[in-house]
């Protein structure tokens, strides 16, 4: 049967064990500055309580109730006064309805569409990325000697087994699906200024110059194999690239080459 939520500050399930258990996940500092939550982070760096009864909870509601902080309605929704989403400091937290809680977020400029440079740096900062990330197996040192071991022709199963992780994880560092600085994740943007392809992609790795270089060479007769091994990226990637499935803002018919393939070639 299913449980239902913790409401109240005397629920029996709020036992010692569990406070300890979540207080040990808070980095304290004083009482007017924000607690950072250093356990699980979920969509927009809200923090993640894995909760014994088979329920997951936002860490800084379970904050409200062990600081004695009655919820109100059974809609009621944690809010922030501090508007850093992984805080759980009492004293930056109240108890709001959803009308409250959208306004706050619209007058802290908060929403994707809404986002400024120092909200969007916020925001970026209390995720934990790269090696700091709770599931990371890997150092950001380890991923440097990655990206050089492949761009110097090494296979990707030889470097997995070397660094302890799996070949996928290597394609996904390689193709930048994973791994990339903070200037490249998926934060907030800045303001609407169309879509965000090329250069402008955050999971970009490559520049506007080495895509049509790649298409040129392989115009030429260039394996994709060894173009992949000369860039540093996975084979795959070359293809995504010479048969037009990304970059295609670069394509045009000047010559009568759509997709950078020759006509009389075939895509890997």
């Amino acid at each position: 049967m299913k449980t239902l939520p913790i409401t109240s500050p005397d629920d029996p399930r709020l036992t010692d064990k569990v406070k300890a258990r979540f207080w040990a996940k808070v980095q304290k500092a004083g009482p007017d500055e924000c607690w950072l939550w250093k356990g699980g982070i979920v969509r927009k760096g809200y923090g993640r309580f894995a909760w014994i009864d088979g329920r997951n909870y936002v860490a800084h509601r379970i904050s409200l109730l062990l600081s004695g902080q009655q919820m109100p309605k059974p809609e009621a929704m944690g809010c922030h006064k501090c508007h850093n989403t992984s805080c759980v400091n009492p004293n930056h937290l109240y108890w709001g309805s959803a009308k409250e809680n959208t306004h706050d977020a619209m007058e802290a400029r908060r929403f994707r569409w809404l986002g400024e440079p120092d909200q969007v740096a916020k925001y970026l900062e209390a995720r934990p990325r790269g090696q700091n990330h709770r599931s990371a197996k890997i150092t950001d040192a380890q991923v440097q000697e990655i990206r050089k071991a492949a761009a110097a022709g090494e296979r990707y199963c030889i470097i997995a087994k070397r660094f302890g992780c799996s070949p996928s994880l290597i394609s996904k560092i390689l193709v930048g699906k994973l791994r990339q600085p903070a200037s490249h994740c998926r934060g907030l943007p800045t303001a609407r200024s169309g879509p965000r392809r090329g250069e402008r992609h955050p999971m970009v790795v490559l520049k506007q110059a080495d895509v049509l270089a790649i298409r040129s060479a392989y115009r030429g007769g260039a394996n994709q194999y060894d173009i992949a091994k000369q860039y540093g990226i996975a084979q795959s990637h070359v293809s995504q690239i010479v048969r037009g499935v990304i970059w295609k803002h670069l394509l045009t018919a000047e010559n009568g080459i759509q997709c950078g393939i020759p006509p009389t070639a075939k895509p890997a």
